[in-house]
Formats: C-alpha cells, sequence, structure tokens
C-alpha cells in the first residue's frame, strides 16, 4: 500500500514541473503541495499502523510540528495565490502572516516542549525503502516481534 502511495505522490510530484508554466505557476503549485500533504498524510497512517514507528498524535508537541508541516507544505501555494489574487501587499502579508505563524509554532515548540531548533523538517518523512523491508520480513516471519528476532 505505501509503495502505490508513494508511486501516485511521485506522478503528481513529477505532473507539477511538467503543468508549471509561467502563466498559471499556481496549477503546477497546487500539484506540489498536494503532494507533499499526500505524503505528509501517508506517513502519519504509516506511523500509526506499525508500533515501532508511531507517533504519539494526542501529544499536543507532535500535533503542532505537523501543523508546522502543513504550513511549510502550503506556504508557497499561498503566496502565489495571495500575489495573484491581491497584488503585491497581499503576497507580503501572507507571507509576513505564514512567517510569524511558523515561529511563533517553533518557539512554542522551544520553550514549553523543549524540542529544540531544527534545520530539518518538522515531521521527518518516512523512509519508504526500510519501511517496505519491514513489512516484507514481517510477512516471511509473522510471529516474529522486535524483541524476539
Amino acid at each position: 500500500m505505501s509503495i502505490r502511495a508513494t508511486e501516485v505522490g511521485a506522478i503528481i510530484r513529477w505532473s507539477s514541473y511538467l503543468v508549471a508554466t509561467r502563466k498559471s505557476p499556481i496549477l503546477g503549485e497546487l500539484l506540489s503541495s498536494g503532494a507533499n500533504l499526500l505524503q505528509l498524510c501517508n506517513d502519519i497512517i504509516l506511523r500509526q499502523a506499525q508500533p515501532q514507528l508511531k507517533l504519539n498524535l494526542s501529544s499536543c508537541a507532535t500535533q503542532l510540528r505537523a501543523c508546522l508541516s502543513v504550513i511549510q507544505s502550503l506556504e508557497l501555494l499561498a503566496e502565489i495565490y495571495a500575489r495573484d489574487t491581491y497584488g503585491n501587499a497581499g503576497k507580503w502579508a501572507i507571507i509576513t502572516t505564514i512567517q510569524i505563524a511558523k515561529a511563533t509554532i517553533r518557539i512554542i515548540l522551544l520553550l514549553v516542549f523543549d524540542d529544540g531548533i531544527s534545520k530539518t523538517q518538522s515531521i521527518v518523512p518516512l523512509d519508504r525503502g526500510h519501511y517496505s523491508e519491514i513489512l516484507k520480513l514481517q510477512e516471511k516471519f509473522p510471529s516474529c516481534t522486535d524483541s524476539e528476532c
């Protein structure tokens, strides 16, 4: 199942490069943002299905990291939309709003949850190659768990 979602995400991402034109960059960015959101949702679903990869979604810090990932995925799309709809002033208003929201979330993660400053994505994408190997091993040895193997 994860391989299919990966293939769909890759097709959407590549089609965003093919569709992007100077006349309508928003369509290409819409496809690219959609591919990023698809990958994020798929990663969360896969992590919830596997106990060793599980994210604690009830944790406020994890929810803030997920929200930050969504904001980062939609950031450029919102900027292009605001520029096309509201002009240069609208573009800068959206950029300022998004950057303030991201900074606020990062400050909360740093001060309240002692999460530290990170240069990487908020929720690191799942290594699908490694994940598919784990699934293959679990199919071969269904009674074998991590502590027993």
